[in-house]
């Protein structure tokens, strides 16, 4: 659906002012309204907007090419008349469409790295209809600064982003790991089909004290290298958060699976061990298939932390918070599920002091099949559960020994 360095074909129809006749901007002209197949004999392979030539119809001209703006990708005529295929004009050829995109590492002509940090465009172009939230048909570039540049990949428009900035991520898998180093929003065509890879090497996305908000993506095979909290082991496969003072961090209708970490596998909040001022707020966020070493299969955070209609399943840690490793500060979890987690102590949730943690609307899992392994919430000196698929419920761990839920 998106080519690189060339516009994709189009039926195209252009006259030239006052003349009536259709023309490629080279002088080569044909008869008045006809399409460059039936009566335009181009010098070129699409029919220019140049030397004061108008497009007809409801076609418009834009940089160069006469478009309809309403049905992108539609046409497959090219500038010779043989139908039933889109060569763009340099003889390079389109990318899959985003309807064809299965997943994290396919190799059917989706969007991928190309094993020098660049992003591959494939070798197909889809002619559906996929959501295009940003208009990628249309753009040169894969990955673009909103009012700045246009750029092959992730990590490059991110470097070149001032603070503030908003970061385009077009349909496609890249496989990249961005290190984001100033307030940034990043946001994707959708979590189906933008996919971020880390290539199981490092964390995907390592945010350095900085604020963020992340929506419309897939964070997948991270594998975490740093620990934001400075002490042993890695924390943040998908995600790995180093505090800044005031920091907050939104998450919105994202995805994190099969990503690895000693500590967070898919997320990692440091939040400077309780300074309260630290905040990831996530809303519609699906953790999943993620495994921790040690602690916090799903999500490790040191930070306060809102969840809303999240689902966290099928995540495991080996010691402690399967989905859930909380403490110093409180969370809030609204709605979605918890469920189908797996660790040594606390399968759903593990807190630890001083936390308080407050669950209404929520899905911990209701029979054996669904309910987190060995039990909903642990802590160091007792555990709680199960609290069935409609659960509100608190948890208050003022200090190491002292642990109740109801």
């Amino acid at each position: 659906m998106f080519a690189r360095s060339a516009r994709i074909q189009w039926t195209l129809v252009c006259t030239l002012a006052g003349t009536g006749a259709c023309s490629d901007g080279t002088g080569s002209t044909g008869s008045t309204g006809s399409t460059e197949t039936e009566g335009c004999q181009p010098g070129t392979e699409y029919c220019a907007c140049l030397g004061g030539s108008v497009c007809e119809g409801a076609l418009a001209c834009m940089e160069g090419f006469c478009v309809d703006p309403s049905t992108p990708g539609t046409s497959t005529t090219s500038a010779s008349g043989s139908g039933g295929s889109t060569s763009p004009a340099d003889g390079t050829t389109g990318t899959t469409g985003a309807d064809e995109t299965e997943g994290p590492g396919d190799s059917d002509g989706t969007r991928g790295s190309t094993g020098d940090g660049s992003t591959d465009t494939g070798g197909s172009t889809d002619t559906g209809d996929p959501v295009d939230p940003f208009g990628c048909d249309l753009l040169e570039y894969p990955v673009n600064v909103v009012g700045g540049g246009g750029y092959d990949t992730v990590v490059a428009a991110v470097v070149a982003a001032p603070p503030g900035a908003t970061v385009q991520v077009c349909p496609g898998t890249y496989v990249e790991n961005v290190v984001i180093e100033r307030d940034l929003t990043l946001l994707g065509a959708g979590s189906d089909v933008t996919i971020l890879d880390g290539g199981g090497i490092e964390s995907t996305l390592y945010l350095d004290q900085a604020d963020l908000a992340l929506q419309g993506l897939t964070v997948t095979n991270g594998a975490a290298h740093l620990n934001p909290l400075g002490g042993p082991g890695t924390c943040g496969g998908g995600i790995a958060i180093e505090y800044s003072s005031g920091q907050l961090v939104t998450i919105d209708d994202c995805v994190f699976t099969n990503n690895q970490a000693t500590m967070g596998a898919a997320i990692c909040s440091d939040g400077s061990t309780g300074s309260g001022d630290a905040d990831l707020v996530l809303t519609n966020v699906r953790i999943h298939d993620n495994e921790a070493s040690a602690n916090g299969g799903g999500i490790f955070a040191y930070s306060d932390l809102d969840m809303t209609d999240c689902e966290v399943f099928d995540n495991t840690a080996l010691n402690h918070g399967g989905g859930l490793y909380l403490s110093y500060g409180a969370a809030t979890v609204s709605g979605g599920m918890v469920r189908n987690n797996v660790a040594d102590e606390g399968g759903g949730a593990y807190l630890q002091d001083p936390f308080v943690l407050t669950v209404s609307n929520s899905d911990w899992g209701e029979g054996a099949a669904l309910e987190n392994a060995p039990d909903d919430v642990g802590c160091y000196v007792d555990t709680f559960g199960f609290f069935g698929a409609n659960a509100t419920f608190s948890c208050n761990v003022p200090e190491y020994d002292e642990c109740s839920c109801s």
